[in-house]
């Protein structure tokens, strides 16, 4: 096997010497055939297993996977297309072959250390029974028992050998989990090239190559599985193999439409084609469940919790900066993932089987966004400890990352959250998602995207959602919100125009009655929360304030429009300095009045004297960011943040693109963003990418 694997890896098709290489490689390809058929053949059963019992498994399995990624993945220079795919199938099929005896030799190792293990333990059960039976011994008990020595030198012998089985067994697991490894990182990256030259070949050859492909790729991927169903990964403690696993899981996701076009394309076949394919149309849907459960879902999962560990014994800011740059990759994509399961894969026939559902409403939206949202909690971590820096009018480059994960993410919550309505539309399940990960993301996109709160009256109406969906259970959502809010004018002034900022008043007085430091501590943690608000709400006022007391109007309207615009602008300066001077002394007074009192009486004090003052200047700070040039301005900055993606239109499905990828076209108007299809290019046009294109296009000129 080493030999083929040698002469497939410097076999070069593409020499300039195309006859002579064109020859050697039909050659290799020729060896590759016979080493199918002899690893098939029956007679070689006996003697695979016992070479893998007495060897290390890795020697076999090791070049197998090498020789599967050794060959090309395009015909050229007299190489046959379906030449080509016969040494894919072949190759698989000698893999498969070896992991199903490697699976099956580790199977028999522990079977016969648990049968030594039994043994043992029978025949210390049976000593103790003897040395209890009591009464007197003869002579040929007196004998057995001084023959006991040669006992125990036995039972020796045999946790010696037991122990050496153990040893064994243990380096053939681990043998099997590099070998897993190996699989992932020279195989799955190949997998939908792979699978893309089998289907242009002609019926019924094609199907046939297909479900083998995806057969012998599934059972390549179960190296990863022990004791039953068990996905284990091994010891992942380094920022090299979090990157690997993350690369990883973003080629699981790659292959997932093509996996859902073959399923669907076998399952519209005609009744003569079917007799055939229902035998094979179940190995696409077991690739795609192994490749969304454990090479996504369980591999971004701990992904995630490994790269906060490591955050947290101290990264240099040039490995956090690249450890975040492999998470966010697989972060947008799990956001697209997201959109083509409420789009196009939500209508494949594939998805009951990829989550493993029979109902009507197969796609698990805990289960994903769970998954989405450990990975974007992990990257604000990575980005924090790469330096942020700059501000959101001047971002350096981790505050600009921050700025577009978020935004991808909220996407992404708002519309799985309107999938599950659609599909329950009269049930409470759909608030579920919001759960404390979910309400912690989109408080923080609040922060790094104030300017959603001013164009989406979706997000703004979801962070509401978020707090009052556990108003009854949990205080931890408002508390996040209100932290937040402290660095945040547009999250307070929201906080401040619907209420819930007093539910931190609430909350003190409700704890005020149990004393006790414990209690105490959490009221005056509420309080000092609720003054940090105050301020950032105090000081959001008097930013406004002076931009309405010095810029004119905004926009191309006439005349007429600009002086009613004006004077409207006017109205508000006045309402809004007023409001500001009523909430600043009654917020004085609050504090004064409060000094002496314990903390329910002061919470009490607040709510009644600065509570109403703080609701007017809200109110009257959303209705400025309401303004047309406020809303214009914030349009253009979320367009800016938007082009920093690889396609600008932030409900793209397509995960068959990689990042900055040369197919993903400017837009022809603004020469600012791009878009990975027409499709995209449409739907953000209608989105509002229409409104802020010329405004684009006038900075780009600019710079």
């Amino acid at each position: 096997m080493e030999e083929a694997v040698r002469g497939m890896e410097e076999a070069d098709p593409g020499s300039s010497d195309a006859a002579s290489a064109t020859h050697e490689f039909n050659r290799q390809l020729a060896c590759v055939r016979w080493l199918k058929d002899c690893m098939l053949h029956p007679s070689l059963e006996a003697g695979l297993s016992g070479a893998l019992h007495a060897e290390s498994s890795g020697h076999l399995v090791e070049p197998a996977v090498r020789l599967a990624a050794a060959l090309p993945l395009r015909a050229s220079h007299g190489i046959m297309g379906d030449a080509l795919v016969y040494g894919h199938v072949a190759a698989g099929q000698v893999l498969w072959k070896l992991v199903l005896a490697m699976r099956l030799t580790l199977a028999e190792m522990r079977a016969a250390e648990q049968l030594r293990s039994d043994a043992r333990a029978a025949q210390k059960d049976g000593g103790r029974s003897q040395g209890v039976s009591g009464g007197e011994q003869s002579p040929a008990d007196i004998d057995d028992g001084v023959q006991g020595g040669s006992g125990c030198s036995d039972e020796g012998g045999s946790g010696a050998a037991s122990s050496t089985s153990r040893k064994r067994s243990s380096q053939h697991f681990e043998e099997r989990r590099a070998a897993a490894w190996q699989v992932v990182q020279l195989l799955l990256p190949r997998m939908e090239a792979v699978l893309c030259l089998a289907q242009a070949q002609a019926e019924p050859r094609c199907s046939l190559d297909v479900a083998c492909i995806c057969q012998n790729f599934a059972v390549a991927l179960s190296l990863f599985v022990r004791d039953g169903n068990t996905f284990d990964l091994g010891p992942i403690t380094s920022e090299e193999q979090v990157s690997a696993l993350a690369e990883a899981a973003c080629a699981a996701l790659r292959l997932l439409p093509r996996l859902a076009q073959i399923h669907d394309s076998w399952q519209q076949q005609t009744p003569a084609a079917a007799s055939w394919i229902a035998d094979q149309q179940g190995a696409p849907a077991l690739l795609a469940f192994l490749l969304f459960n454990n090479m996504f879902c369980m591999a971004s999962v701990r992904s995630a919790a490994v790269a906060k560990q490591i955050c947290g014994t101290g990264l240099s800011a040039a490995a956090a900066a690249s450890l975040a740059g492999g998470l966010l990759r697989l972060h947008n994509l799990s956001c697209c993932m997201v959109h083509w399961l409420a789009t196009a894969g939500r209508r494949s026939t594939l998805l009951p089987e990829m989550f493993g559902e029979k109902e009507e409403a197969p796609i698990d939206w805990h289960r994903v966004i769970a998954v989405v949202g450990s990975l974007r909690s992990v990257i604000c971590l990575l980005l924090k400890a790469a330096g942020m820096g700059g501000t959101s009018a001047s971002p350096s480059s981790s505050w600009r990352h921050m700025e577009v994960l978020h935004q991808a993410h909220q996407e992404a919550v708002q519309v799985a959250i309107a999938a599950e309505i659609s599909l329950q539309p009269s049930s409470a399940d759909a608030t579920s998602l919001l759960t404390r990960c979910s309400a912690i993301a989109l408080f923080s996109t609040a922060k790094y995207c104030p300017q959603l709160l001013a164009v989406d009256s979706g997000f703004a109406s979801l962070l509401v959602q978020s707090i009052l969906a556990q108003a009854g259970s949990s205080s931890a959502p408002l508390l996040e919100a209100a932290y937040e809010a402290r660095d945040s004018a547009q999250l307070a002034a929201l906080l401040a125009a619907t209420g819930l900022l007093g539910g931190l008043l609430e909350e003190t007085r409700a704890l005020g009655g149990d004393g006790g430091s414990t209690v105490e501590k959490k009221g005056m943690d509420r309080l000092l929360l609720f003054a940090g608000v105050m301020l950032q709400l105090e000081q959001a006022g008097l930013d406004v304030a002076a931009a309405l007391d010095g810029s004119p109007a905004g926009g191309r309207s006439d005349a007429d429009q600009q002086q009613q615009q004006q004077q409207q602008r006017d109205a508000l300066q006045k309402e809004l300095q007023a409001a500001l001077t009523r909430m600043q002394a009654a917020w004085a007074e609050a504090q004064r009045g409060g000094q002496p009192l314990p903390l329910a009486g002061r919470a009490e004090l607040y709510q009644r004297e600065a509570m109403p003052a703080a609701i007017e200047l809200g109110a009257l700070l959303q209705q400025y960011w309401s303004l047309p040039e406020q809303v214009a301005a914030a349009e253009l900055k979320l367009a800016e943040i938007a082009a920093c993606r690889p396609c600008a239109h932030l409900r793209c499905p397509r995960l068959d693109t990689t990042s900055g990828d040369s197919r993903n076209k400017l837009c022809a108007g603004c020469r600012a963003v791009r878009f990975c299809s027409p499709a995209c290019s449409k739907a953000a046009w209608k989105a509002g990418h229409k409104r802020v294109c010329g405004a684009l296009a006038a900075k780009q000129q600019l710079r």
